[in-house]
């Protein structure tokens, strides 16, 4: 405990009872003024001496933790006043009051160490774990660079790049009763990711491609994702893109929550996505149909792409690449996914991005 004291008076106050067991460290005004690091230091001052402080050292005593002054006459305005006592007080009751301020102070700087060193440690252990996952993010992307697929007229390529941020996207396509499903999905939860990914997988394996069988499984991940929010301080973000396309007719129908684009080569835009969360949304709302034209490409756009977009601000469009039929869909995404992510040091986006293009034939027969 810091003293500045005036005439001695402190000193002569408690000498008479303290037997040692409270440490005191005695400064002048000018000694305390120009020390460092004494914040968290308790501080007992004669109001004496704190009638001629300079207008700087009344502004440093408001930044220390805890103030105790001996008083000569009236109580004073100050902040961060823990105790204050007088001449006439009984000596032995202020040194113990003194004590006790003076063992949790040093109770809460202990704890304040220990929790430094706990959130250090934290953080080293989160950088392993973030450094572990980006590892593993890159290793799907290495291994998972294109996916091709020739349905029926219906040219399919997808390619994924991995971000940063935490959470995750996930997509993926399958055909059955002349129909092709496509998922894309995208969380602030890696959680939230896997258990998509689980119910997904279950999907499939029932093999029921109708809008009954759709509309159930968004409402199945929808009532996951509920789930797991609440148990979260922060509303979990879902993205979510669920669209059966009828190859007899080239007609989409599903769903579509958060920022889902779908860029056309006949129309600059099919779709944007329904600007919600499916966390708290109506399943019917997310409603969308759409259809497709002979020698039409279409572009979707997940969620993380177009934040990674907004984000590098890449100098080209799209759309030109788009527009042009004599460039193949692998060289657009190759050329789409290289300017992302060429001025990027450590080969990551801000954020997972998924593209996924759909190109039909110029000869398909479309069933009217």
């Amino acid at each position: 405990m810091i003293i500045i004291d005036h005439n001695n008076e402190i000193h002569q106050y408690l000498d008479a009872v303290n037997d040692g067991s409270l440490a005191l460290i005695r400064l002048d005004a000018d000694s305390f003024e120009i020390a460092n690091g004494i914040s968290d230091e308790l501080v007992l001052i004669h109001s004496g001496a704190y009638a001629g402080f300079s207008r700087a050292l009344k502004a440093k005593l408001n930044e220390q933790r805890g103030l105790i002054f001996y008083l000569e006459d009236s109580p004073l305005a100050c902040e961060n006043i823990l105790f204050d006592f007088k001449a006439s007080d009984d000596a032995q009751s202020v040194i113990q009051k003194l004590e006790n301020l003076e063992e949790i102070f040093k109770e809460n700087t202990i704890l304040k160490s220990q929790l430094f060193s706990l959130n250090k440690e934290i953080s080293t252990l989160i950088g392993s774990v973030e450094t572990e996952l980006l590892r593993v993010k890159k290793f799907y992307e290495f291994n998972t660079p294109r996916r091709f697929k020739d349905i029926k007229g219906l040219k399919i390529i997808s390619k994924y790049a991995a971000g940063e941020s935490i959470g995750g996207e996930f997509f993926d396509i399958f055909e059955g009763q002349n129909k092709v499903f496509l998922l894309m999905s995208d969380t602030s939860s890696y959680l939230a990711s896997s258990s998509i990914l689980s119910l997904f997988t279950a999907f499939k394996m029932e093999n029921k491609i109708n809008d009954e069988s759709n509309e159930k499984l968004v409402n199945e991940i929808k009532l996951e994702m509920q789930e797991i929010s609440s148990n979260k301080k922060k509303e979990l973000d879902v993205a979510l893109l669920s669209i059966i396309i009828d190859l007899n007719t080239y007609e989409a129908e599903g769903y579509v929550f958060g920022d889902y684009r779908i860029m056309s080569s006949l129309k600059l835009d099919k779709l944007k996505g329904i600007d919600k969360n499916l966390v708290n949304s109506n399943v019917k709302e997310g409603k969308v149909s759409f259809n497709f034209d002979r020698a039409e490409r279409a572009l979707f756009l997940s969620p993380g792409f177009n934040r990674s977009w907004s984000t590098l601000k890449p100098d080209f469009m799209v759309e030109e690449l788009l527009n042009k039929g004599s460039i193949k869909q692998l060289d657009i995404l190759d050329e789409i996914f290289f300017q992302f992510k060429k001025d990027r040091p450590s080969g990551f986006l801000p954020y997972d991005a998924s593209a996924i293009m759909m190109e039909v034939q110029k000869n398909v027969m479309l069933k009217v």
